[in-house]
């Protein structure tokens, strides 16, 4: 029972300076695309209010806790809202200048102006993953210096979920939040649950400007340690 009660009191705390934090970088934004005080430097550990001390233990609990913590917290606090069947079209939409193979599960972009969505947790697909043109977890495959627009949607009904690109390849670790984006603005804030005005959503943009083998995922404690994730190349020389 200590241990629980210890687990819970931490996820609200977590939970809390989550709002807090969003709250601060949605201020000094223009309200439709925001990069976080954390996600270009060095994870959200690098905030301070994650520190080692709060993570010590085990005391966050498991991915389901945290996420259902956050995503209440944060309900109706961060993000624009969409229309679930504005939400559903854009998971299932072939984006305008990629290659889809479905078989390979894999997402080929030829621009240089490569815009997707991506569905975080889709109720009616598996748990805890992304959908994205009607795949799960797929690969990804851009040109070198291509300009990178996400637009993220949480379509889980309570749960928390954020997109983050990270150096590397998975599976991830429980603690992926720690690591900070692959390029300057490839990391979205945790949006909440959805409410009456809709799914939240959060759009991200960044410059593909290395090429390398990199992994999207989402960085709630847990989730891209339970499959969560896939994988992003950058090619070219």
């Amino acid at each position: 029972m200590r241990r629980v009660t210890l687990g819970r009191l931490a996820a609200g705390l977590l939970a809390l300076g989550l709002v807090l934090l969003v709250a601060g970088a949605a201020l000094g934004g223009n309200g439709v695309t925001r990069s976080p005080a954390w996600s270009n430097s060095g994870g959200w550990g690098s905030s301070g209010f994650m520190g080692p001390g709060m993570m010590g233990g085990g005391m966050l609990g498991n991915g389901s806790a945290m996420g259902q913590a956050m995503g209440s917290a944060l309900a109706g606090r961060v993000g624009q809202p969409i229309s679930q069947a504005e939400a559903t079209a854009l998971g299932s939409a072939t984006p305008a200048g990629a290659t889809v193979d479905q078989a390979a599960k894999r997402i080929t972009f030829g621009s240089s102006d490569v815009r997707f969505a991506v569905l975080a947790s889709p109720s009616d697909g598996p748990d805890l993953t992304f959908r994205i043109a009607g795949l799960t977890n797929p690969t990804i495959v851009v040109p070198r210096g291509a300009t990178v627009t996400v637009e993220l949607v949480n379509a889980d009904p309570d749960m928390s979920h954020n997109w983050a690109l990270v150096s590397g390849s998975g599976p991830l670790p429980y603690m992926s939040m720690m690591a900070g984006p692959a390029f300057a603005g490839a990391s979205a804030a945790p949006l909440g649950d959805p409410t009456s005005a809709g799914l939240p959503s959060e759009t991200l943009s960044f410059t593909a400007s290395t090429a390398g083998t990199y992994t999207y995922l989402c960085q709630v404690p847990g989730h891209a340690e339970q499959g969560m994730y896939g994988t992003f190349e950058v090619t070219g020389s």
